[in-house]
């Protein structure tokens, strides 16, 4: 029944095109501006040529039309302009972005995030991604490409609970962790939203279609999909239909259609007809390698290189070292008894903090040692603390999310925050409270006690080395805890050094500040950055990195890393980390130097590694780690010694799995596949387009300055301030004192970040058309044009000017600007209409015209308005038919092939039941022949049974098909929406 109805419906593609391909015309209400003609109503000139240019930069252009190279603040490749083009041009629901690890898929995710915005099709967008990547998108989008981003963690949602219905709906942009949004209460919220665009970072967590991950993604509702990862695949060819068909189902066809065709059959990662699925994935996947990037930029592979500067404690700092470890050990593994999470995670905090230096753990105990006696005070209780911070049951909520908010903040006093709010929700007996203070007031005597760290000396000596090797080379030191920057930034300043620091507590600007100045400053080579200090900033001139301490999350580990190791790096990445003799942070420096091997190459996918054994562990690499040290310090030294190896060995196999599994898939799957994206669309075509598009960004913005009063101080031709208009300060971000220094080079705002870009999606420029577009309605004005021949019979007429918006929607979008001029002294149409949108003066003389009149030369205007737009209108035409054509043979091939995959499961069922027949008819035997029959009878009882089921999917499938006809055939219609945008007077003079 489906394949008669598929082939039907291939035979009668025609039948779905039928009326499609007559616009409907649809014309915005132009009363007002006629009226406001009539009643001579006109504005200055200089707003009416405001009005047209704004309207023009406002306008909805085609996939050639690169706005991301205009607006985007990033160092753009070849390569990556090449990705943003193909997706546009090409992958209408979406792409698999699959480019090796350090290509910047990051980067064009944002390109086409901004492309799509300015072009108003990303209104909503929600990026999922794994808590530790949260901070980075935010940062990412925002300095890359003006876009902003809230982060959905436990504190928003909570606000957010108590004023919305459904939270998703309270912001259009959101960031938001996947391992939260797959949960059910907030599963079901999401997917009743309309989204734009959904970008999922770390994809690969997608590719098994029975996780709630998968899931998550199917119950959305999207317009358009990104998936980004370095490993589509890692044990079955499955799972890249699985991530491809959450983009588009049609592409690979139906699970059993997929296996039938595709999956061959000596072993998971069989593949046959690659040709033919090369063919198929490239409409959705762009897989770019690294060799071929650079390659194709003419520069040679950087890697990295680790060394570990290992030394000892003094014997105070054995000793504060081993009491915290005492402490803490003894009360994590109560806490773990008790399943608290939030005070266990409390005191995994504090265990990193005393590896890191005493000056953290000193400032730690401290504002614990506060908190508590705060607690003691008679009018205050713990349970009373938790309801100042939120309600019972969101606390609750955040116990389950803690493991997930907890990496999502590097700021270790916001996560002292968090972690002390859902303490605050049990009880804890007054002589608990005393005896933990009593502790922690030993403990921080002991850390005051100390005032040089062994480490710190350490760094010392290591830079001084450095310096004498490489004397230029900028040095950047990373560090988890705050104390510990302010101890290492005041050790090296001491000894002579220049530094700059960088941390969650400065504002952007401050920031973008500190890192043009370790750039450009030579007296300035020492950067000290905390975690959420160098999110979203790209290090590539520097390629030396000190690892002061380390993060307990091998992905944050390569956040680091991946700041200088990246496209454009053009040295060896040298990664030196200081690494305490017979302390925990030697194991962990095990664990990521040898056994995942972080310090000498790039892996992108490092949670692929780990995945595995966390889950079967149930716990995060942080708890695997401290569960094993408490064990090691309150029982057998040996005996922890002896789990820290066998986590190790087990990374060791996990490891090996990962990198035998990618080394077969390269082999057996990407040898035969090139998915990838080079051209040179940064060529001169390109170049010339931004070019032209950058002058008339300049030419409108600086024009709207002066018509408002502003007058604007330029530093050098590309450099200059201005003061915001009245008309722009109260929608603008950028109040201050009202100066704001400014670009309209892309270029020029890379390198200085504190300038404003100008450029499509800016708060300036959309706040200065927005303004435009609400003046400049009608107008009266001379102009005066050089002598020219082919303006003679123009000189003394008198005009009226009609400019039109004309949108075309359908399955192509296409929008335009038309002017249509009519002469008032005989009526003809002018040719030149490109010479009234010169401005001209304002016209002094009364100007008349009744409404009547000007209600038929407005009709007359229209209809000049079809005939010369007929051609444009039939171009999109003739490209909807090919993109329907297109999309209607998708979908007949996809139940089709659908079908196909049914009939040859029963058919190879039906043979096996022919073959056992065949058998049982040849054998000698009663037993042979009973045993046969048995088989036989089994055998035709699934056939049965397979023929039933397949019937029900041929219905759904039908239902289906059909559906997805109709709404094939909706999306096709193609409509014309005309608006008149302003109307003028116009009379022409030539100079002689």
């Amino acid at each position: 029944m489906l394949q008669e109805e598929t082939s039907s419906g291939l035979d009668s593609q025609q039948k779905l095109e039928d009326n499609l391909w007559t616009p409907k015309f649809l014309f915005s209400p132009a009363g007002e501006i006629l009226e406001k003609f009539a009643n001579e109503e006109f504005e200055d000139t200089c707003l009416f040529t405001l009005r047209i240019q704004a309207e023009y930069l406002s306008l909805s252009r085609g996939a050639e039309y690169a706005y991301s190279v205009l607006a985007s603040r990033a160092t753009l490749y070849p390569h990556q302009v090449g990705v943003v083009c193909k997706v546009l041009a090409e992958c209408k629901r979406g792409a698999l972005l699959a480019d090796e690890v350090g290509l910047g898929k990051t980067i064009e995710a944002g390109m086409v995030l901004k492309e799509l915005a300015c072009r108003r099709r990303a209104r909503r967008v929600l990026i999922l991604a794994p808590s530790a990547l949260l901070n980075k998108w935010v940062q990412e989008m925002e300095s890359r490409f003006g876009e902003r981003f809230v982060i959905y963690d436990a504190k928003v949602r909570s606000d957010l609970r108590k004023r919305y219905g459904n939270i998703w709906e309270a912001n259009p942009r959101i960031v938001c962790s996947i391992d939260t949004a797959k949960q059910p209460r907030y599963r079901n919220e999401i997917g009743k939203v309309d989204w734009d665009l959904v970008v999922v970072d770390e994809a690969h967590r997608l590719r098994n279609a029975s996780t709630e991950n998968h899931k998550l993604l199917q119950t959305l509702h999207r317009k358009m999909t990104l998936l980004l990862t370095a490993t589509p695949m890692q044990n079955s060819i499955m799972e890249l239909y699985n991530l491809v068909s959450l983009i588009d189902r049609g592409v690979l066809g139906s699970p059993e259609y997929f296996k039938m065709r595709f999956v061959g059959t000596s072993g998971n990662l069989s593949l046959k007809n690659s040709k033919e699925m090369r063919q198929r994935l490239q409409a959705v996947m762009i897989r770019n390698l690294k060799k071929n990037v650079y390659l194709g930029m003419g520069q040679k592979l950087t890697g990295r290189v680790g060394q570990t500067l290992r030394f000892d404690l003094t014997s105070q700092e054995r000793e504060l070292y081993d009491q915290v470890s005492r402490y803490a050990s003894g009360e994590y593994l109560k806490a773990m008894k008790a399943n608290d999470q939030g005070r266990g995670f409390l005191l995994i905090l504090m265990q990193r903090m005393v590896c890191s230096s005493s000056f953290a753990i000193r400032d730690f105990l401290w504002r614990r040692i506060e908190r508590l006696r705060w607690i003691l005070q008679d009018d205050h209780s713990p349970t009373e603390v938790g309801k100042g911070c939120l309600n019972r049951n969101s606390l609750f909520d955040r116990i389950d999310e803690i493991d997930e908010s907890f990496n999502s903040m590097p700021d270790e006093e916001v996560q002292e925050t968090l972690l002390e709010e859902v303490e605050g929700c049990t009880t804890q007996p007054r002589e608990s409270i005393d005896a933990e203070l009593r502790e922690l007031e030993y403990l921080y005597r002991l850390a005051r006690s100390i005032s040089i760290n062994s480490k710190g000396e350490k760094l010392l000596q290591a830079i001084r080395k450095l310096v004498d090797e490489e004397p230029d080379a900028k040095i950047l030191i990373f560090t988890e805890f705050r104390s510990t920057q302010e101890y290492i930034a005041g050790l090296l300043e001491s000894a002579g050094h220049g530094v700059v620091c960088l941390n969650g507590s400065l504002t952007r600007e401050e920031k973008d500040a500190a890192c043009l100045a370790w750039r450009d400053d030579a007296s300035k080579r020492i950067m000290v950055s905390t975690e959420v200090g160098g999110e979203g900033k790209d290090f590539q001139f520097c390629h030396i990195l000190f690892n002061y301490d380390l993060p307990w999350n091998p992905m944050r580990v390569e956040q680091r890393i991946g700041r200088l190791d990246r496209i454009g790096q053009q040295h060896t990445v040298r990664i030196f980390n200081l690494s305490t003799v017979g302390t925990v942070e030697e194991h962990v420096l095990n664990l990521l130097d040898e056994k995942i091997g972080l310090f000498r190459k790039a892996i992108g996918d490092v949670d692929i590694i780990l995945g595995n054994l966390v889950r079967a562990e149930g716990k995060s690499f942080q708890q695997m780690i401290m569960q094993i040290h408490a064990q090691a310090v309150t029982m057998e030294k040996e005996e922890g010694g002896k789990r820290f190896r066998q986590l190790a060995s087990k990374i060791a196999a996990a490891r090996k799995a990962f990198e035998n599994g990618i080394r077969q898939i390269n082999r057996s799957v990407w040898s035969n596949m090139d998915l990838s994206v080079w051209r040179e669309v940064m060529g001169s075509e390109l170049e010339q387009l931004a070019k032209v598009e950058r002058e008339k960004i300049r030419s409108f913005f600086l024009k709207f300055l002066e018509v408002h009063g502003s007058v604007p101080e330029f530093f050098d031709k590309d450099i200059f301030s201005f003061r915001l208009p009245e008309v722009m300060e109260f929608s603008s971000r950028l109040m201050g004192n009202g100066v704001v220094a400014a670009t309209f080079e892309a270029s020029i705002a890379q390198k200085n970040t504190s300038l404003e870009l100008i450029s499509f999606g800016s708060d300036l420029l959309s706040n200065a058309i927005e303004a435009s577009r609400s003046r400049g309605r009608c107008a009266k004005k001379e102009i005066f044009l050089k002598h020219d021949p082919r303006y003679e019979d123009l000189n003394g007429k008198e005009f009226l000017n009609f400019n039109f918006k004309v949108s075309v929607n359908s399955l192509v979008s296409d929008e335009q600007l038309v002017p249509i001029t009519l002469s008032l002294n005989g009526g003809s149409i002018l040719q030149h209409d490109e010479v009234l949108w010169l401005e001209g003066k304002n016209l002094a003389e009364d100007v008349k015209i009744d409404r009547e009149r000007l209600e038929s030369l407005y009709q007359r205007a229209l209809e000049a308005l079809q005939l010369r737009i007929r051609k444009w209108i039939e171009t999109i035409e003739g490209k909807c038919q090919i993109q329907c054509r297109k999309e209607g043979t998708s979908i007949n091939e996809y139940y089709s092939h659908a079908d196909d995959a049914l009939r040859e499961q029963e058919a190879c069922l039906q043979r096996q039941c022919d073959l056992t027949l065949k058998k049982k008819n040849e054998a000698r035997s009663y037993d042979a022949i009973a045993e046969l029959d048995k088989e036989y009878m089994h055998l035709r009882n699934q056939l049965v049974r397979l023929k039933r089921n397949n019937q029900k999917k041929r219905a759904e499938l039908s239902e289906a098909w059909y559906r997805d006809r109709i709404q094939l055939k909706e999306r096709s219609k193609i409509s014309v929406i005309v608006t008149l945008v302003n109307l003028a007077f116009i009379r022409i003079s030539l100079q002689i």
